[in-house]
């Protein structure tokens, strides 16, 4: 009797470890702690990048091993081609459980040409300003996150804060990735969603043509509106932050400004209705986490940002001598001019 036992027992173990690894090697199960590649198309110093990737953290961080790669496409896409290059070199010797890829040129320059219907690896883009289409996604293997910019928002939430502004020009610097943003703003400007006339688009190279485009706008637009500078060219040719060259923008503009970027608003924009890199990664990272527990990546559709966050200058703010009705400042983030 005690040996019938003895033998049922090491047969139902038998069983359930034969089933635990029929479960372990079934498509669409990795086994924790996941290893999982991310691909961002700027630099680990980019604050877009710093929010994206602790969006990322926030789902991932104990469940998974992250490895960080870098495109650093705003200081040479060249030099971005090369390197993605190498980062699929790092993928065929890792095989990672799943890739995260961040921003357009991200999709580009890594996942198109190397990844896309090639392998079962899934991979979950974010940050992508682009119709998806154009890179062929959906594909078999790829789903992510869209994001868009807030627009409309921005605008109306300028027009709170000073009711003077009857018009607005918008600047970014001239790249892949803002060539969609004014593709997207244009539409909305054509489809009549937006509550300010747009007098220009201003898509500056180097720090003196921004300037430039700036001053001519003084009495011709009410708000300049922006979007990053990160890259734009100093008089030697070498790339500069946001931090370097916003205020500069802004000071030669010298009017009511606002930002679509958080970061638009701490180095001097009066407000921004902002998008947030925070959401673009841990949304990413929640599509790729539920693949990864077993849900198909046919059954998860392309999503898009929605969360805007208020920021308002305190310091512009006095600086512009405005008196806001205080029911609009409630909820939003005040930040000081650096």
């Amino acid at each position: 009797m005690e040996m019938r036992v003895a033998f049922l027992r090491t047969l139902a173990m038998f069983w359930a470890l034969l089933g635990f690894a029929l479960l372990s090697s079934t498509a669409g199960w990795a086994v924790e702690p996941y290893q999982v590649m991310v691909v961002s198309s700027y630099s680990p110093e980019y604050h877009w990048t710093q929010e994206v990737n602790q969006g990322i953290r926030t789902v991932l961080g104990d469940r998974a091993e992250l490895h960080f790669f870098y495109l650093e496409t705003k200081r040479s896409i060249a030099r971005g081609t090369a390197k993605a290059e190498k980062i699929y070199r790092q993928f065929l010797k890792m095989q990672p459980d799943g890739v995260i890829a961040v921003d357009d040129n991200a999709q580009w320059l890594f996942v198109k040409p190397y990844l896309a219907d090639r392998f079962a690896t899934p991979v979950i883009f974010c940050g992508v300003n682009a119709d998806p289409g154009i890179y062929g996604y959906p594909a078999t293997n790829v789903s992510g996150v869209i994001e868009r910019v807030h627009f409309s928002e921005n605008l109306a939430f300028s027009i709170q804060l000073d009711p003077s502004i009857q018009s607005f020009a918008f600047m970014a610097r001239m790249s892949p990735t803002t060539d969609q943003i004014v593709r997207q703003l244009k539409f909305e400007l054509t489809a009549g969603k937006l509550v300010l006339p747009n007098v220009a688009v201003l898509r500056p190279q180097t720090l003196s043509e921004a300037v430039t485009m700036a001053e001519k706008q003084r009495g011709l637009a009410d708000c300049l509106l922006l979007d990053t500078l990160e890259g734009v060219l100093d008089d030697d040719g070498v790339p500069l932050t946001d931090a370097q060259a916003i205020p500069e923008v802004l000071r030669a503009f010298g009017g009511a400004s606002a930002s679509t970027n958080a970061r638009g608003v701490d180095y001097g924009a009066l407000s921004g209705v902002v998008k947030s890199g925070f959401e673009q990664g841990e949304k990413a990272a929640r599509m790729l986490l539920q693949v990864l527990l077993g849900t198909p990546l046919e059954e998860l559709p392309v999503q898009r940002n929605y969360r805007g966050i208020r920021r308002i200058n305190v310091t512009t703010l006095k600086q512009l001598e405005l008196v806001p009705d205080p029911m609009f400042l409630r909820g939003a983030e005040l930040v000081r001019g650096q």
